[in-house]
């Protein structure tokens, strides 16, 4: 069973895209200015959410101009969501498997089987 609930628009312009809703155990009394500070949060998930969106399916400059931006640079730095790229350590990660030994005779005294 859910919580109480409270609901804010998400607006995309002066358009109703959706709503964020925010989930608690306890009834609570939003202030003004949070409940501003709410709607202000969910529309701007939204834009990054149709600018990301957009820049997978077709690119930047398309995204911005959505957004209403004249210059890309601005949707690139904070509207356009780029996916993390670890850098792939499975060959060190590896050494955490079953049968696997710990200490590596390239790698110095980095195994923990080394105390100091």
């Amino acid at each position: 069973m859910c919580g109480p609930i409270s609901v804010f628009q998400c607006l995309f312009g002066e358009v109703l895209v959706g709503a964020f809703c925010v989930y608690d155990r306890i009834p609570r009394q939003w202030s003004e200015d949070q409940q501003e500070f709410l709607t202000d949060l969910a529309s701007a998930i939204f834009r990054k959410t149709v600018a990301t969106l957009i820049d997978k399916e077709a690119n930047a400059k398309d995204a911005a101009g959505q957004l209403g931006h004249d210059d890309e640079s601005i949707t690139k730095k904070h509207y356009i969501v780029k996916p993390a790229v670890a850098p792939d350590s499975s060959h060190i990660l590896e050494k955490l498997g079953p049968g696997r030994a710990v200490d590596d005779p390239g790698h110095g005294d980095r195994g923990p089987s080394q105390a100091a």
